[in-house]
């Protein structure tokens, strides 16, 4: 099986703002590719709802690839996505993870995000 994921950009109005990006660690292949779908409400403006953004996009990527004793993909997801969520306990934040790791996809999420698999 092979998943294809590009970064997808949408322009903010009104202090929303939401990114979708893929990430992959060279060095660490047996980490899989981490896709990160995050949107932020209208809580910032506009230029700090990008920043924040990036920031979090930024975080999790951090501490996904970031060595660590052993846990399974779907664990490291789930700690990433409430970490995530008591950080930025002000904005509104939907934020769904999924990471492909040896013939498995594993997905965590919180907020409105939707999974859907065909």
């Amino acid at each position: 099986m092979q998943i294809t994921t590009a970064k997808i950009t949408g322009n903010s109005k009104g202090g929303f703002w939401a990114q979708v990006q893929s990430f992959k660690d060279e060095a660490k292949e047996s980490s899989g590719e981490l896709t990160v779908a995050l949107s932020l409400g209208d809580s910032l403006q506009e230029a700090e709802s990008a920043k924040k953004g990036k920031e979090i996009l930024q975080k999790v990527k951090q501490l996904y690839f970031a060595p660590e004793e052993k846990t399974s993909p779907h664990q490291k997801l789930s700690h990433i996505v409430q970490d995530v969520k008591n950080e930025y306990l002000n904005l509104d934040i939907d934020l769904t993870l999924c990471v492909f790791v040896s013939g498995l996809v594993y997905f965590s999420q919180t907020g409105n995000g939707k999974i859907f698999l065909a």
